[in-house]
């Protein structure tokens, strides 16, 4: 990371990552609306597509663009978020053996969540679909895993004052939006199995929507 990005630079890692992803739905959607709103053949919410649907068509090369560009800047968010808090010459914190095992899972799952988001847009719900559900998952369990794993790794400057600057702001911000994640998510899991298919397609892109600004909390959290 050294070579791609300088450490004072690291910042704009979540930036990017966050911009490519809310520009990335943005266009999805406008598009959708703007053509009518109409049926995919792939589609199966018969309400509302899900994100894949629209990026399995005219607009694939964009969606696949975008994930990647999104699933790098991810990768090196959380390698970011991990690496100033150990780098003496950021936060400088000495953890302890079970919290670097914590980084080491969050850094895994980081990657796991970058090579499944790429998955999902390159292996579409039109040409792939065996193989799309499973690119999902593996993009859903990476972030829940990272995501989780970074939460807790942080969770000791979220107890009480920090000393470095406003690093406990955004360390909370960071947390309530990675809880809003996990209760919409739940909603949406749970809309699935009940078939409130409408509910569940909004639910979808809300969770992606809100996905953006959780990379983008790590701005601060890095800075």
């Amino acid at each position: 990371m050294y070579f791609l990005v300088s450490p004072s630079r690291y910042y704009t890692l979540p930036i990017v990552g966050a911009a490519a992803w809310f520009l990335t739905l943005s266009v999805l959607l406008i598009y959708w609306l703007a053509e009518g709103r109409p049926v995919y053949p792939s589609q199966v919410n018969p309400y509302i597509p899900f994100i894949s649907d629209i990026g399995a068509y005219r607009l694939k090369a964009f969606f696949i663009t975008g994930s990647i560009v999104t699933a790098i800047a991810y990768a090196g968010t959380i390698f970011a978020a991990h690496h100033v808090r150990s780098d003496p010459h950021m936060y400088g914190i000495r953890d302890p053996p079970w919290k670097r095992v914590f980084s080491v899972l969050a850094l895994v799952a980081g990657l796991v969540a970058s090579v499944g988001c790429v998955g999902l847009a390159t292996f579409d719900t039109r040409r792939a679909s065996e193989v799309h559900g499973p690119m999902l998952f593996m993009t859903f369990l990476g972030i829940a895993v990272s995501a989780t794993c970074t939460e807790v790794v942080y969770s000791d400057q979220m107890r009480r004052s920090s000393k470095y600057g406003e690093l406990r702001k955004y360390c909370l911000i960071s947390l309530g939006i990675f809880l809003a994640e996990v209760v919409l998510s739940v909603g949406f899991l749970e809309c699935l199995w009940t078939k409130h298919e409408k509910v569940g397609g909004i639910l979808e892109w809300v969770v992606a929507f809100v996905g953006s600004l959780y990379i983008l909390a790590f701005a601060g959290l890095v800075r």
